[in-house]
């Protein structure tokens, strides 16, 4: 047998297979028929805009937003005339908080290394000198590094300036090089 010719085989099954796409399509255009007639005398769901006016839209009554026929209330107790109920649970007027001034103070050091001893004569690293600062003068100390230029820099927050002030420089005097000049 040539790759051209069919065989019987073939050809019946082509035959069934047509015949079924066949029904199958008679159906879906019988139900669309169908609903087609349905929809014969129903209004139209997507009307023009100019075709016909709505009745609201031609009355001459001012639009109002006290109308309670265009905002019906949700609540019935408003619809009575009376107020609703206050809730427990429903928290009370808070009291605006009373902020504190707050006082900052920032610097940078080109060279950061912790000068500071133990009393057993190991140095101390940097974040346990500004937690030590932190605690000892009730300020926040905030830290940012530049890798290109080796500068630290430091942002010092206190609740009064003499806090402030002396926070500084004991980070100044704890974090700084010590430099000494031999003659």
């Amino acid at each position: 047998m040539s790759t051209g010719q069919l065989s019987a085989a073939d050809l019946q099954v082509s035959g069934r297979l047509l015949s079924l796409a066949l029904m199958t399509l008679s159906r879906v255009l019988t139900a669309h028929m169908a609903h087609q007639k349905r929809l014969e005398g129903a209004p139209d769901p997507f009307p023009s805009l100019d075709a016909h006016a709505s009745p609201q839209a031609k009355s001459s009554e001012p639009f109002s937003t006290n109308s309670e026929a265009l905002f019906p209330s949700l609540s019935p107790a408003a619809q009575n005339g009376h107020r609703a109920p206050s809730v427990a649970w429903a928290p009370a007027a808070r009291a605006k908080p009373v902020l504190a001034p707050v006082y900052l103070e920032s610097f940078a050091l080109n060279q950061v290394e912790a000068v500071r001893r133990t009393k057993e004569g190991k140095p101390l690293s940097v974040s346990d000198i500004i937690k030590g600062v932190q605690t000892r003068f009730k300020v926040k100390v905030e830290i940012s590094s530049q890798l290109k230029s080796s500068q630290t820099s430091f942002s010092v927050k206190g609740d009064s300036q003499a806090n402030v002030d002396a926070a500084k420089k004991s980070l100044i005097s704890d974090l700084s090089p010590v430099v000494s000049q031999f003659c």
